[in-house]
């Protein structure tokens, strides 16, 4: 008699084998023996019943087999495009047909009886496709004989229980029957079962946080989770802190009469800031305390009183109470109060001609007031004078563009003063006469456009040849070059410095910075040293360097002053080895920490995409792979 294949065994690359005629399979009917699995049935119906006969009821297992698998299975059940396994002889197919296994659907349409011929059909093919005689596990003879499975014959189907794992299966008397991985902070499930061969665990990462369950959550704190242990640095602030991740590393409350102390430390999670008051009186603090005047702290505004003349008084403890000048040609007043210290004299010249007053006033002779005399010096200019009574004694005309000489002389009341123009070019006299520039009269002003270039202007400013002019480069040269390289690029002394973010390099040029890995700490640069102009100039310069070609030196760069020069750290702690080019292209062009400068670890230039295209930003991601 021949015995049909009866395990559930692996489909793949079987050959197919040639549909059988219903002659065929009436020819194999004639084997009455029933064709059942060890062990029992595995379906609805009884596996005593499975026989390869019926193919005269209608519709066929041969038909029935045609409408509904022939798509996946091929034509004779030898293997098709979706399934390219043999399912002839395949016993056990009910629940396959009711639940649907993996990406077949369930045909919860054919009734038992039909799924009952289907089955018959299939083992009349598979009874044609062995020999009885075959006993070996040999791959693509179309024949599994009953002592092999899947694993030593590809001829043969899969079967949950059979120890093999097929495809289908993730596990087959191997399979978890609990899960604990032994992690707290996992939530341990097993998924599927054993007796499908699908069984397999689930850990499932905690990330709530709730006390008594053993696992405290990144995120979660003392506070809101009794597993958590209370740390300093993890950005809570618990019951014996003051700070924790907010700590202050400088104080200052913008109030000049407190002296602003710094207390703990944020290592210790204890800093905090403490404001005293100022009470001694100094000058220059910004600050009066109270107490203080303006006689003892230059920091206080004056009060009358206080024996300090203010920017608004004219006396105080020192305030006339009469006035008196001893000139008679002056009419002498007091105005103002001592008790406001406003008081002050005031002496009006007398310019009356009036005799007996004995002052002989300014355009009064003898003539008219007896008080003068006629002579040189009676402050009435006769006609043969030019002066009286007021000569210059010297002249200055304000005008440093013009040769000032006193001619004659005050005691013969003629004395008078000549003004003549400067038109010679000459260094230091104060003037720059018609015709002359900063280049033959250093009293000149610089103009753009004269033709001479001053050391305030920078080439290309005017749009002048500058001649010997200094350009970025030659400002470089003279100023950052000793340090940083001649074109930038670094030395043992300081950082490489190609392709600066101008905000953050007029920050760092400006105001210096510390030596962070170098002998020496970087020094502040004024406007006398290099002007705003020059500046410009020289980051315009180092902006033009050309861009390297490989990821390596993109890194170098643009990345490697703050991260390091292998990614794992550098002067700011981040390490971006192994980062993805969506956080590197995110990072490099929006940046973070917008202008605060000061904190390395907290700002971050954004790139434009002129700076970093696309593909660099790639290289880049490459090279930190």
């Amino acid at each position: 008699m021949l015995k049909a294949r009866t395990d559930w065994k692996l489909m793949r690359g079987m050959p197919l084998v040639s549909r059988v005629s219903v002659a065929a399979c009436a020819l194999v009917a004639s084997c009455t023996g029933v064709i059942s699995e060890p062990g029992g049935p595995r379906d609805s119906f009884s596996s005593s019943a499975l026989k390869c006969t019926d193919e005269s009821a209608s519709p066929s297992g041969a038909e029935l087999f045609a409408e509904s698998c022939v798509a996946c299975h091929g034509a004779d059940g030898g293997g098709g495009a979706t399934y390219p396994g043999s399912i002839q002889g395949f016993e056990p197919i009910a629940s396959m047909v009711r639940t649907g296994p993996g990406v077949m659907p369930a045909f919860l349409e054919l009734s038992d009886d039909e799924v009952q011929r289907i089955q018959s059909y299939l083992l009349c093919v598979d009874l044609a496709a062995c020999d009885p005689d075959t006993t070996s596990c040999t791959d693509n003879d179309g024949c599994c004989p009953a002592a092999c499975d899947s694993g030593n014959d590809n001829d043969c189907l899969p079967s949950c229980g059979d120890g093999y794992v097929d495809v289908n299966e993730v596990c087959d008397g191997d399979c978890p029957s609990s899960c604990d991985d032994a992690d707290s902070c996992t939530a341990d499930t097993i998924i599927g079962s054993a007796a499908s061969c699908d069984a397999s665990c689930s850990y499932a990462s905690i990330t709530s946080c709730s006390g008594g369950d053993g696992c405290c959550p990144a995120g979660c704190a003392a506070s809101n989770d009794s597993d958590c242990a209370a740390v300093c640095g993890d950005s809570f602030v618990d019951v014996d802190e003051v700070c924790d991740g907010n700590c202050p590393s400088t104080c200052d409350d913008g109030n000049a009469c407190t002296l602003d102390d710094l207390m703990g430390s944020a290592a210790e999670c204890d800093a905090m800031c403490d404001y005293i008051s100022v009470a001694a009186c100094n000058d220059n603090d910004g600050c009066c305390p109270a107490g203080c005047t303006a006689g003892s702290d230059n920091d206080c505004s004056a009060t009358c009183g206080d024996g300090v003349v203010g920017s608004n008084e004219t006396c105080d403890g020192d305030c006339p109470s009469s006035c008196d000048d001893g000139n008679a040609c002056t009419s002498d007043t007091l105005i103002g109060s001592a008790t406001q210290c406003t008081a002050a004299c005031t002496f009006n010249a007398i310019n009356s001609c009036a005799d007996g007053d004995g002052c002989c006033a300014v355009g009064c002779t003898v003539g008219n007031d007896s008080d003068c005399a006629a002579v040189c010096g009676n402050n009435y200019v006769d006609v043969d004078e030019t002066c009286d009574g007021n000569c210059p004694s010297s002249c200055n005309d304000g005008n440093s563009c013009t040769s000032d000489t006193l001619m004659g002389s005050a005691t013969n009341c003629d004395a008078s003063c000549n003004f003549s123009s400067i038109s010679s070019c000459g260094d230091n006299d104060g003037c720059c006469p018609t015709g002359c520039d900063v280049g033959n009269d250093n009293d000149c002003n610089a103009v753009c456009g004269d033709g001479v270039c001053s050391p305030e202007e920078s080439c290309g400013t005017c749009g002048q040849d500058c001649g010997t002019c200094q350009t970025g480069a030659d400002v470089f040269a003279a100023q950052c070059a000793e340090c940083h390289g001649d074109q930038g690029e670094g030395t043992t002394s300081a950082y490489p410095i190609q392709n600066p973010v101008p905000g953050y390099a007029t920050y760092v040029i400006r105001t210096g910075r510390p030596g962070v890995g170098f002998p020496e700490a970087m020094p502040a640069f004024s406007l006398q040293q290099v002007s705003d102009q020059q500046l410009q100039e020289v980051l315009a310069w180092l902006g033009g360097r050309p861009d390297p070609t490989t990821g390596a030196g993109l890194f170098d760069r643009y990345c490697a002053n703050c991260h390091g020069s292998d990614a794992t750290g550098g002067v700011v702690g981040r390490v971006i080895a192994g980062e993805t080019l969506h956080n590197v292209i995110v990072a490099a062009l929006d940046g973070f920490g917008r202008h605060h400068y000061a904190v390395r670890d907290k700002f971050m230039p954004g790139r434009s995409t002129q700076e970093l295209s696309d593909a660099e930003l790639q290289l880049i991601t490459d090279y930190l792979q």
